[in-house]
């Protein structure tokens, strides 16, 4: 069962929407022509070893209406060459360095849904992640985060780990 996007309020103040160029059918992921219920934001510096499986978590998701938008502000192409394999993920490449809040903003600018989540390029979500977040979003709960988990066996990336996340 699907949960009920019925109730997620749009970011632009009524009669506003962001100023982007019209995307094509193509540009969106399933061929939908409305917008999506959700807008999934990557922001990516030297990504390319690792979004592949931060996105092949995002292809197999159960909640199914929402984009993909992955804002790379690295100067190499190899980020953009491994986002590229991966149908209907928008890429927008930025010319200078952005810290990782700048870059959400970028996407953010850029997001055509209702709903606003943001990961990170390293990060991988469980298949429930999506519609769990839309359906506590559905129940009245405006904001909404969640834990992280990291896969390294270095006790110095567990450290660092421990210190951002805890």
């Amino acid at each position: 069962m699907m949960p009920n996007t019925d109730s997620i309020p749009s970011y632009f103040p009524e009669g506003q929407t962001a100023d982007l160029p019209a995307a094509s059918v193509s540009d969106i992921p399933g061929g939908m022509t409305a917008p999506p219920a959700v807008s999934v934001v990557i922001a990516a510096y030297r990504s390319g070893d690792y979004i592949t499986r931060c996105l092949e978590s995002l292809r197999g998701q159960t909640f199914k209406d929402f984009e993909v938008i992955v804002v790379n502000s690295s100067q190499e192409t190899h980020t953009g060459e491994v986002v590229s394999a991966f149908s209907g993920v928008r890429f927008h490449q930025h010319p200078e360095r952005l810290l990782p809040h700048a870059a959400r903003n970028r996407g953010a600018d850029m997001a055509r849904g209702g709903m606003l989540v943001f990961t990170d390029a390293d990060c991988r979500a469980e298949p429930g992640w999506l519609e769990a977040l839309v359906r506590c979003h559905g129940e009245g709960h405006p904001y909404l985060s969640g834990g992280i988990e990291t896969e390294s066996r270095r006790w110095v990336s567990r450290a660092i780990h421990l210190l951002k996340y805890s």
